[in-house]
């Protein structure tokens, strides 16, 4: 197997019961520059991002032959992905108005669709808050959201709510739906919101402490 960083090929020897976040993790270590992520990787040419994260414990396939690491700055990560969450969750937030709204009127499979759609946006934001963890090797359960909770209590508290979001489905009271939609759910939009703001401002301090 043939590794590459930025480009440039990388000597680093994977054995055959190496895992997907021993690499990783020996990488940030001792080949990626401090104060940089991991934003890409390609696995024999095709973008393989769930390596580090729903597939990370199982071990390296020996019929790989090139896997690609790409990296950035805190600077420019900072600049890029928070800049990109926040206007994701801002436009959430006006979709989560909106579906509540076609709940209220009666038109459910409009609103049913619309739904959909914000569940989806979920992932691309929570992949990339655990890719920000994962790459400058952050403790969410060592950074607090307020003084009840850490980042990591919080996100698990936020992540209940589709529990009881799906209660809500199932009971098809389409009026107490677009009410948790409009209360709770928009509510835990500015708690996502005070996340990136918050890991933000956490690798901002660090990048000082460090200058």
């Amino acid at each position: 197997m043939e590794l590459f960083l930025n480009g440039e090929k990388i000597n680093y020897p994977v054995q055959n019961d190496t895992t997907w976040e021993q690499m990783t993790e020996e990488l940030l270590k001792s080949k990626i520059k401090p104060n940089h992520g991991i934003v890409k990787i390609t696995v024999d040419g095709r973008e393989d991002f769930a390596c580090m994260f729903e597939r990370k414990s199982e071990i390296i396939p020996d019929t790989i032959k090139v896997v690609e690491f790409y990296t950035k700055d805190l600077a420019a990560i900072t600049s890029d992905g928070f800049l990109k969450a926040k206007v994701l969750i801002s436009d959430m937030k006006a979709e989560i108005l909106k579906t509540a709204e076609f709940f209220r009127q009666g038109e459910v499979q409009d609103a049913s669709k619309r739904l959909i759609s914000v569940f989806e946006a979920f992932s691309p934001l929570i992949s990339f808050i655990n890719t920000v963890g994962q790459s400058f090797v952050l403790d969410f359960t060592k950074i607090a959201f307020d003084d009840n909770y850490s980042i990591r209590g919080k996100i698990e508290s936020f992540l209940k709510t589709f529990e009881d979001l799906v209660k809500s489905q199932e009971k098809k009271d389409y009026i107490e739906l677009a009410d948790f939609l409009e209360y709770q759910l928009l509510d835990d939009m500015s708690g996502w919101e005070k996340i990136v703001a918050t890991l933000q401002a956490s690798l901002a301090g660090g990048k000082k402490a460090e200058s």
